[in-house]
């Protein structure tokens, strides 16, 4: 009975492990997300719902020679209370705004869903030293290991879009741009982040995008060519005359300098 207990507890605990890393692979992406709230609003939903998982993959990820039983403990005492708070701050908002403020609310209901979650699906004997080092490191696995795979493709998407474009190009003049913010709209790539996998996305809005990835302009005889990135495909595709002329992504004039090697000119981050 008890390796069957100690096997079921496992596998509820790997559970955690994968709540943890869906939340940390949606904090990446909702990090880097072009449908911005402004910071201080970012700041605050990151705040309601990723503080459980951010301080579980936290907790796992420090020295070994700390004592993990008694830091998760504190983890745990931690997210409880942080799950009290956002309750208070529900009982406040409702009270104060009725339902004016609903999408803060259910954000908070989801963040007090996923801090009880993540505690429940975690360790309930604390004081096993095994079991506590199991979940520790399976999260540390799991979390780094999807985080680390993200932030890999993000990084060799630049010398892919890079390459895509030199090539395409062909020693003529070419130039980038990206999503100018939530709205839509075009700017000159200011840098090779821009061209990161993580920051080069189209903003959208129930299924509909308000401009391309990012769009490749080169000088032609008769004027420009357009091309747009496809992630599908890995690789830029030209653009339709039809999408074009579209008044939700279409575009006459290039929002960008066109020069040869344009890639080249470009550093790496501009802060």
């Amino acid at each position: 009975m008890s390796l069957i207990s100690n096997w079921l507890a496992r596998a509820r605990m790997l559970l955690g492990c994968g709540l943890c890393a869906f939340a940390m692979y949606q904090l990446v992406w909702f990090i880097h997300s072009v449908d911005s709230w402004g910071a201080a609003n970012k700041s605050g939903a990151i705040g309601l719902l990723f503080f459980a998982p951010v301080s579980t993959f936290v907790w796992s990820a420090l020295p070994r020679s700390r004592n993990p039983t008694e830091i998760y403990t504190k983890v745990r005492h931690a997210i409880l209370l942080h799950a009290v708070l956002t309750f208070l701050l529900v009982l406040v908002l409702n009270i104060a705004t009725g339902l004016e403020k609903i999408d803060w609310l259910i954000l908070a209901i989801i963040g007090i869903f996923v801090d009880l979650t993540l505690v429940g699906l975690g360790p309930w004997i604390v004081e096993d030293f095994s079991t506590i080092q199991f979940y520790r490191k399976s999260i540390l696995i799991s979390n780094g290991c999807l985080v680390i795979a993200l932030l890999t493709w993000s990084c060799a998407n630049i010398g892919l879009v890079a390459w895509n474009a030199e090539k395409i190009a062909a020693e003529r003049p070419y130039c980038l741009q990206v999503s100018r913010n939530r709205f839509g709209g075009y700017r000159q790539v200011g840098s090779l982040f821009d061209l990161s996998g993580l920051a080069m996305q189209a903003p959208s809005k129930d299924h509909l995008h308000f401009s391309f990835h990012s769009v490749l302009v080169i000088q032609s005889d008769s004027g420009f060519d357009w091309y747009n990135w496809s992630y599908r495909r890995s690789q830029f595709m030209p653009i339709s005359e039809e999408d074009l002329a579209s008044g939700v992504i279409g575009m006459s004039e290039p929002d960008c300098k066109l020069q040869l090697n344009f890639v080249s000119s470009l550093p790496a981050i501009k802060f």
